[in-house]
């Protein structure tokens, strides 16, 4: 009988303590063939321009084939994910959305008491380390994650997306339609909404796409795809597309330090629900 043996790879810190906040942790378990792991992950980081930075776990098993006939391995690879996205996009645009999901009063908060741990550790390789921000950690077992506005300028903070990768699409999906929302450009909310975050990753460097797709509790959605250097979005607010619609060129189409453009477009209403069809689909 083969023992159940275990490699453990770490940072030095989380090696000594590994209720350590900080710090990468991989364990190899040779019995099962799980992979297990913590710390920063490598998701969304080849996107130009935008910027996405995520903490949390991941592990990744091989299961059992449905096809008889076939000899090779499928591997599951689930992920626990704090993000914080940076895309570039007018303050107008934010303050009309901050503005709906202040009002629309949503009352499903972020269940942080879960596992207060997870969230500090993730959130201790997104955000410096200091006096206010220790205190924001610290807390966040009474039931939110009060970061600082200051050292949070992020345009989205999700607490933890639960995410599995998706061979077909070469992307790491969302799961169960809903998505903790910390924060959207420093005001906090730290509420759990309806909506989808998918990240594409293809063999292809500089290729990674972002979708995100977020409703209020007012029933009110907001799309955002990007790709290439192009940010499409879409709204079901008038205010949302209205604001939209008013931008000059120069919000819309911008001259990046390489030469090249980054530009938002408005696209119809039925991208969104495309996007959101595919991801009823994939996500369960």
């Amino acid at each position: 009988m083969m023992k159940n043996r275990c490699l453990r790879f770490a940072d030095s810190l989380k090696a000594v303590d590994e209720k350590a906040w900080k710090g990468n942790k991989l364990i190899f378990s040779n019995k099962t063939g799980k992979i297990t792991a913590e710390g920063k992950l490598n998701i969304g980081t080849d996107l130009k321009y935008i910027k996405m930075a995520t903490a949390g776990t991941i592990e990744t098993q091989a299961v059992e084939s449905t096809d008889s006939t076939s000899a090779m391995e499928l591997y599951e690879t689930k992920a626990e994910v704090m993000a914080a996205i940076d895309l570039i996009i007018p303050d107008r645009l934010i303050e009309i959305m901050v503005k709906d999901f202040r009002s629309a009063g949503a009352t499903n908060l972020i269940n942080f008491a879960r596992d207060p741990m997870f969230y500090r550790k993730a959130a201790a390789e997104l955000f410096p380390i200091n006096k206010e921000t220790e205190q924001a950690l610290n807390e966040v077992n009474l039931g939110a994650l009060n970061m600082p506005a200051k050292f949070n300028p992020h345009t989205f903070l999700f607490s933890n997306l639960p995410m599995k990768w998706n061979k077909e699409y070469q992307s790491f999906v969302s799961t169960g339609g809903k998505v903790g929302l910390v924060s959207i450009k420093g005001e906090l909310f730290n509420y759990v909404y309806k909506g989808y975050v998918e990240v594409r990753m293809p063999n292809v460097e500089g290729d990674d796409r972002l979708y995100i797709y977020l409703e209020s509790p007012s029933g009110t959605d907001y799309y955002f795809g990007y790709k290439g250097g192009i940010l499409s979005i879409v709204s079901s607010n008038t205010a949302f597309i209205e604001a939209t619609e008013a931008l000059k060129a120069k919000d819309t189409i911008l001259k990046m330090p390489d030469g090249e453009t980054y530009e938002i477009q408005l696209v119809s209403p039925q991208v969104a629900t495309m996007f959101m069809n595919r991801m009823k689909a994939v996500s369960n």
